[in-house]
């Protein structure tokens, strides 16, 4: 018992160290990602340089150089910097707990990784049970977000050249199809962007049918052995970890009542070495 409890240690305090090291980088990339403009600018050329390649290929001249990948990504770069943070407390409440064996750092612990997989599994039989519902809460700011600032091929803002991007790249057409496109100001019904080869295009030489979310769905499903395989391997350590959390727990509370027992004997062993040393000490009185 004594090697799996510290092996088990061992093995919390290497996981959740390298789980707050992760926090730290993922902290400092989004740190740099929101706020370091200049310097993500000189990363990302390769990006803006396919945003340029896609525009041409549908025969315009559309200039790129407005495009911000922080405008797009700035609820991501945001995601990042939360995630550090939780990754890098988390790894250093799972490292005081296993090698301090601190009860309160333990019980945090182990019940975030609870509250974290109870949640998991709560998505997946959401996605199972309400897949319509969970599709309309994902699409709807996509179409809102599509009526709101979409502009058309020739537009510069960062949300028309994503849009432009994912959609010739995907060769797909709006959110579910072109139809999305019908309340957007300027009367645009059928973007270029939509188009397979040739401009002007009607929805029957367009990829008008298919719409955006649907081709990143076959993505995901093309691709569906390594998420699930992922997601699987994170289920099981989140598993383990609780696992061995509990089990230092135990053994923490084993190692105090040991304590505690081998302190009562030591008191009564003193009481009594006391109480034979009176004994021994006193005179009889004649």
């Amino acid at each position: 018992m004594g090697a799996l409890e510290g092996g088990g240690r061992f093995i919390l305090v290497l996981v959740n160290g390298i789980l707050s090291l992760a926090g730290i980088a993922l902290l400092i990339i989004g740190c740099i990602a929101k706020w370091g403009e200049q310097l993500t600018d000189q990363y990302l050329s390769e990006i803006y340089k396919t945003f340029q390649s896609a525009a041409s290929s549908i025969n315009t001249n559309v200039d790129v150089s407005n495009f911000n990948i922080a405008d797009v990504l700035n609820d991501v770069f945001i995601a990042l910097i939360v995630l550090g943070g939780f990754f890098f407390l988390f790894g250093i409440f799972g490292c005081i707990g296993a090698t301090c064996k601190v009860k309160g750092a333990l019980i945090i612990y182990s019940g975030v990784l609870i509250f974290i997989i109870v949640a998991e599994l709560v998505c997946v039989i959401l996605l199972f049970t309400i897949r319509e519902k969970v599709d309309g809460w994902l699409k709807d700011p996509m179409k809102r977000q599509l009526r709101e600032k979409y502009s058309g091929l020739n537009g510069t803002d960062t949300v028309t050249l994503t849009w432009n991007l994912l959609m010739t790249n995907l060769h797909c057409c709006g959110v579910d199809n072109h139809q999305d496109f019908n309340h957007i100001a300027g009367n645009i019904t059928l973007p270029e962007a939509c188009c397979l080869n040739t401009l002007p295009c009607s929805s029957a030489t367009a990829n008008s049918s298919k719409g955006c979310y649907a081709a990143v769905e076959d993505w995901l499903n093309k691709h569906l052995d390594i998420v699930i395989g992922t997601l699987g391997g994170i289920c099981g350590l989140e598993v383990v970890l609780l696992f061995l959390s509990c089990l230092t727990f135990c053994a923490r509370r084993r190692s105090r009542k040991t304590e505690d027992n081998q302190d009562g004997m030591n008191e009564v062993k003193y009481e009594n070495k006391k109480e034979r040393t009176d004994a021994m000490g006193t005179t009889i009185p004649s």
